[in-house]
């Protein structure tokens, strides 16, 4: 009778365990791609989080936070910061495990990835990257690690100047890839410059 009712009770509680899926770029003191912003400096107070996207159509006119909110949302608490520890531009991310992934829309559905070097998904502006990282489980138990470099596939990401790199998050020489976020659209004052260079060009003529 003990051990019926032991067994009925471990199947209550394995009942209401959800999914547990952790997304990490810390794949060690020489493997790992730091997140950096559009200047190669590794990002620190950055934020991560993984969720679905509504429309993956509408990705390219997304430019910021205010956007990413209107497509994105978050699987059960799965985001946190990006920062220096353990190593620059780092994150760690993991879902509370408190839903049972089969009975929601996310099932089967793509996993995206959104990296901002804002404090949260609200405040980013153009700083930000969102990628595809793979696809959540469809059924139950459902426990996964999913490790993202820079080889991931970026769907979303605003101007970027070059491919920068940064130094390998270890005490060996050398450079790892980095995955890189976006960068500012040029300022308002380059764009009046460019204007004047060309009327200026126009008036030699």
């Amino acid at each position: 009778m003990m051990l019926r009712g032991c067994l009925l009770f471990l199947l209550s509680v394995a009942s209401v365990q959800g999914a547990s899926i952790t997304v990490t770029n810390n794949i060690g003191p020489i493997n790992t791609n730091s997140v950096v912003d559009y200047r190669g400096v590794p990002v620190d107070g950055g934020w991560a989080a993984l969720g679905t996207i509504s429309d993956p159509t509408t990705l390219v006119t997304v430019t910021g936070g205010v956007d990413l909110l209107q497509v994105f949302t978050v699987f059960d608490g799965t985001e946190g910061p990006v920062n220096s520890s353990p190593f620059a531009g780092t994150f760690t991310i993991q879902s509370l495990g408190e839903v049972a992934i089969n009975t929601t829309d996310f099932a089967g559905a793509p996993m995206y990835l959104v990296l901002t070097d804002s404090p949260s998904l609200e405040s980013s502006g153009l700083g930000f990257a969102i990628l595809e990282i793979g696809t959540f489980p469809a059924f139950e138990p459902a426990v996964d690690t999913v490790f993202v470099d820079a080889t991931s596939n970026i769907v979303a990401r605003p101007w970027v100047s070059g491919t920068p790199h940064t130094l390998a998050p270890s005490p060996i020489g050398g450079q790892n890839p980095a995955i890189t976020l976006g960068a500012p659209e040029p300022s308002s004052s380059l764009l009046m410059c460019l204007a004047g260079l060309l009327l200026a060009a126009r008036r030699r003529r």
